[in-house]
């Protein structure tokens, strides 16, 4: 999943929040920020700066304390929800496969503790 990237000439915080008059609150997290400095240019062009991440935008109905302390699970939340179809398919093939796995090992594990038991 390709995440927008924003560009802003102001530096750009972790969590932006909107309380909006309907309750909701909109709501823009950020990771992976980042600060480019660009060198002035030949053609006079001035030296800048530029601040750039990824950013998931939310509408949720949440404070702006709770949206901060809650940062991390609103991101997974975010990325769960703008996958396609494709990758959440493959994620529960893998969750399937993977259970599968554990439970025939368990069944090994069975068989050899009841096996020592009669020996």
């Amino acid at each position: 999943m390709q995440l927008p990237i924003v560009s802003s000439s102001e530096p750009l915080e972790k969590v932006s929040y909107f309380q909006r008059g309907d309750g909701m609150a909109d709501i823009r997290l950020r990771r992976n920020i980042r600060t480019i400095e660009h060198e002035a240019t030949s053609d006079g062009m001035p030296a800048w700066t530029e601040y750039q991440a990824e950013e998931a935008y939310l509408l949720r109905d949440l404070t702006e304390q709770e949206a901060v302390e809650q940062y991390d699970s609103l991101w997974r939340s975010y990325i769960t929800e703008h996958k396609d179809a494709d990758e959440r398919i493959a994620e529960l093939e893998q969750v399937g496969a993977d259970n599968a796995d554990s439970i025939a090992e368990l069944y090994e594990q069975l068989a050899s503790i009841a096996g020592g038991e009669n020996a």
